[in-house]
């Protein structure tokens, strides 16, 4: 039986193993770039190397400000 107090950071790449397969949650291999990357949901993505941020527009609720805030943080003259 798996401690459940320890927390997930300290666990062993078998621990956490274990604890996903106690609670029903199977590890699914990750998929390559190029086929998340068609997922509409996902190309719309905006990822600022700079401010160590990554932000998902939601269109009506300040996205245009947010993608302003991150233009400028990126050194992009026109924000």
């Amino acid at each position: 039986e798996l401690d459940t107090a320890t927390p997930w950071a300290k666990m062993t790449t078998d621990d956490k193993l274990r604890f996903r397969a106690q609670h029903g949650v199977i590890p699914q291999s990750p998929l390559p770039a190029e086929k998340l990357l068609q997922r509409p949901q996902l190309r719309r993505i905006i990822v600022s190397h700079a401010a160590k941020l990554i932000y998902c527009p939601v269109p009506k609720v300040a996205n245009s400000a947010w993608k302003s805030v991150i233009r400028k943080l990126e050194g992009f003259e026109n924000y």
